[in-house]
Formats: C-alpha cells, structure tokens, sequence
C-alpha cells in the first residue's frame, strides 16, 4: 500500500480542523468570511440565481444517490471492483461526515445584512458531494483520462461551489471545509483501490506470460 495518500489524507484532515477552530474563534477570520460572501450576494440577479440552483441540484440527496451507484456501478462492470467499493465508501463516508459534523460543530458567525445562515453549516454538504464525487472518477479513469476529465469536472465544481456561495447558502468557509473533508476520504481511497498507477505494457506482459506459462 502507498502510504503517500494516506499522509495527505491526514494532512486534508488536519487542515480541515485547522480551517474550523479558526472561523469558529477568530473574528476578522469571520469578517473576511461575511465580506466574501456579501461581495458574491451582490451580484445576484434573478436568472444567476435561478441557474445557480440549477446547479446545486445535481448535487441534491437523491441525484447524488444515483450519481454515486453510476460511479461505483460503472467501475464494477469495467472489472475495477475494489476500487469501486474503495472510492464508494469513501464518497458516502465524506457526505455523512459532513452531515455529521454539521449539528456538532454548529456555531453562530455573523451574517450578511437580512440574510441569516443557520449555525450549522459547516462543511458544506453539497461540496462535499459535489468534490468528493469528482475525486472518486479521477481515482477510477485511466491516467490519460485524468487531466481533461480534472478540467472539465473541476469547471463544473467550481461552478457549483460559487453557486453556493452567490445564494447565500454558505459562507466560503463551509465550502473549504467540504473540499477538505472530500480530499481527505478520497486520498484514503486512493490508499487502498490499487488504481493510483496504470500497469505498464511491460507489466502487463510479464504477466500475461506468468499466466500462460
């Protein structure tokens, strides 16, 4: 096992931790937090905000649901089944992490002018969803489908999380918080599903060659 992902697991983790203790306790991190947030609400407009909640939806409970049985779905039939239970587990893991987290951690920060945001907001669940999945396919494609699919599907995500932030669902924090919490899972995953390298073709020969003796 490569234990590389598993020390940037712990790293995302401690991070994660770090990025909490200091929104919940330090006030100008607090105001930084509001500012961003007041400056993203002010360029809502009807039709930005209809299709920003477009957006989101992708990432709702039950399109997440069928997004993740797709993913897992798709890498069992394509013979990857350990690394399919691998980057499910870790995916469900980091979505009930952050419904987890959400009430235990839940503090009062300052809100925008006639906006509240509830106390329990941190991490961000539909970030997590939304990262963690994207994660999960970088873990399952093959190396050279990695980078166009880490472009496009990291447009899409961060179209997604500045949706969130443009509603006013979310202070900037709570989306760091569910990158953090996705990042962690999935590197835990990458740990243990075998699928960070490709087998070379010389690999692969040698072992063709074992098997037919």
């Amino acid at each position: 096992m490569d234990r590389r992902p598993l020390a940037l697991a712990a790293a995302c983790a401690a991070l994660a931790a770090a990025v909490y203790v200091v929104i919940a306790n330090v006030a100008f991190a607090q105001r930084v937090d509001v500012r961003v947030l007041e400056d993203a609400m002010a360029h809502q407009t009807y039709d930005r905000a209809t299709l920003a909640t477009d957006f989101v939806s992708f990432f709702d409970p039950a399109s997440f649901a069928l997004l993740l049985a797709f993913l897992v779905g798709g890498a069992m039939l394509a013979g990857r089944t350990r690394a399919g239970i691998a980057v499910g587990a870790a995916v469900l893991g980091a979505e009930i992490t952050a419904q987890v987290l959400k009430p235990l951690l839940a503090v009062e920060r300052p809100s925008p002018a006639d906006h509240y945001l509830p106390a329990a907001s941190w991490p961000s669940g539909h970030t997590t969803a939304a990262v963690s999945l994207l994660f999960g396919l970088l873990i399952l494609l093959p190396p050279r489908l990695r980078p166009p699919v880490a472009v496009l599907g990291g447009g899409f995500a961060a179209i997604v999380l500045g949706s969130l932030v443009l509603l006013g669902s979310h202070y900037p924090s709570d989306v760091l918080g569910g990158i953090l919490v996705s990042a962690a899972w999935c590197a835990a995953a990458l740990a243990v599903s075998g699928t960070d390298r490709a087998p070379t073709r010389a690999r692969t020969s040698r072992r063709l060659r074992r098997a037919t003796g």
